[in-house]
């Protein structure tokens, strides 16, 4: 009930902040007094680089099942992953662009066709991909990607 309340309250208070304005124009407001902006040139945050050290231990066996599937001629993938090391592996991500419905159902669809639990994309050897991705962003309609796999 609480929660329900709250909710209810935040939508109001939203609501009342935009009434009289186009709720699709931008508007001022302060940035929180807490902000954190880095340079990338000081390299990852120790958050991310212990997530991406344990990511990096998923993703050889993920690499060793799409190369198996994708079948590459004259690719031996066990000499290939005996090779790698956890600090060589190789960072993939997705980028999905903006362009509304369109962009968004695109990428839905690129995310399928890429991914090892669709057996369409299994029987067409590109299952697999998605399991690879360490990073995925989107911008606008590309954003309906990385909000549905929340």
């Amino acid at each position: 009930m609480y929660r329900d309340l709250l909710l209810l309250t935040s939508f109001f208070s939203f609501t009342l902040a935009q009434s009289g304005a186009d709720p699709y124009a931008p508007v001022y407001t302060t940035c929180p007094s807490d902000l954190k902006i880095r340079s990338a040139k000081d390299g990852l945050s120790d958050e991310e680089s212990s997530w991406r050290e344990q990511r990096d231990k998923q993703l050889i066996p993920n690499l060793e099942d799409y190369l198996k599937l994708a079948n590459i001629s004259n690719f031996n993938v066990t000499n290939y992953i005996n090779k790698l090391k956890t600090d060589d592996v190789p960072i993939v991500g997705l980028s999905v662009s903006g362009g509304g419905t369109q962009s968004g159902l695109g990428g839905l669809g690129v995310w399928q066709a890429f991914d090892a639990r669709s057996a369409i994309a299994r029987a067409a050897r590109t299952g697999g991909l998605t399991q690879l991705f360490s990073y995925i962003t989107g911008l606008s309609g590309g954003g309906a990607v990385t909000v549905s796999l929340l």
